[in-house]
C-alpha cells in the first residue's frame, strides 16, 4: 500500500502498487476497500447563489417566500395520487451522517408527521456528520422520502463516513433485507464492478428496489441557453 497525491484534488489518497493477489483454491469475485482515489460525493446537491438565479420566483409553494416545500413536491409529481407509502420502510444509501433536529424541524415547517429514523453505521462510522455538504444531502434525503411518502413508518439510514467503501454499505441493505424501497443519491465513480453487480442481483431476487439518482446539473440553465425562457 502506498500513499499519492491526488492529480485533481488537494489531497492524498492510498492505493496499493500492484493489482493484489490471494492465494486461495476458490475464485475471487472482487476485493473492494484498496484505495479511495475516488470518494463518494452527493449526486443531487448544487447550491447556486441566488444571482444566478435571479429569473427563477417561486410563487405556488407553501414555504417562506412561495418556496417549495413538504406536500408541494407531492402536489407537484404525484398529483391526485392517494397513496402515502403507509407502512413502508425504506433504505437510504448514505457517506455522511446529519443532525437530527434539522429533521424534526422540517417535519414541523411542513406539517409532516414525525417519522422513525433508524441509523445502520458501517465500518465504524458514529454518525457525526462532517458539517459539509454530505451531511446536507443526507438530510436532503430524509426529507425529500418523508415528503413524497408522509405515511411511511420508518426511514433506514445505512451510513458510511465520507471515505466509505459503497459496496459494503450495498451489502448490508442486501442482507439485511428490512427495505423493499432502497434509495441512493450519492456517486462514487471507478467503473464496472463484478462485486456491486451481485449485491443488486441479490436485491433483485429478494424483492428489493434500488432507485439511484441520475443528479440535478440539468436543473441549472444559464440565461444565455437557447431553452432558457424568458418573460
Amino acid at each position: 500500500m502506498r500513499v499519492y497525491q491526488h492529480p485533481r484534488e488537494a489531497r492524498r489518497f492510498f492505493a496499493p502498487n500492484v493489482e493484489p493477489s490471494v492465494e486461495l483454491g476458490v475464485p475471487v469475485l472482487a476485493i473492494n476497500g484498496l484505495n479511495n482515489f475516488t470518494r463518494p460525493h452527493p449526486a443531487n446537491l448544487k447550491i447556486a447563489p441566488h444571482q444566478k438565479v435571479a429569473r427563477a420566483h417561486p410563487f405556488e409553494g407553501s414555504g417562506t417566500d412561495g418556496t417549495y416545500l413538504g406536500n408541494d413536491f407531492r402536489a407537484a409529481y404525484a398529483p391526485g395520487v392517494a397513496l402515502t407509502g403507509s407502512g413502508q420502510t425504506v433504505g437510504l444509501v448514505q457517506f455522511d451522517g446529519y443532525y437530527p433536529a434539522d429533521i424534526i424541524a422540517y417535519e414541523s415547517a411542513a406539517g409532516l408527521p414525525n417519522v422513525t429514523l433508524t441509523n445502520i453505521y458501517i465500518d465504524g462510522f458514529d454518525g457525526t456528520p462532517s458539517d459539509t455538504d454530505g451531511n446536507t444531502e443526507v438530510s436532503l434525503d430524509i426529507e425529500m422520502v418523508i415528503s413524497m411518502a408522509p405515511g411511511i413508518s420508518k426511514v433506514i439510514l445505512y451510513e458510511a463516513d465520507t471515505n466509505g467503501i459503497p459496496n459494503d454499505v450495498l451489502n448490508r441493505m442486501a442482507t439485511d433485507n428490512q427495505a423493499r424501497q432502497l434509495s441512493c443519491s450519492w456517486g462514487w465513480g471507478g467503473g464496472p464492478d463484478t462485486n456491486a453487480d451481485t449485491i443488486f442481483q441479490q436485491m433483485a431476487a429478494q424483492g428489493q428496489s434500488f432507485f439511484a439518482a441520475s443528479g440535478d446539473s440539468d436543473a441549472y440553465v444559464e440565461p444565455t441557453s437557447t431553452n432558457f425562457s424568458r418573460r
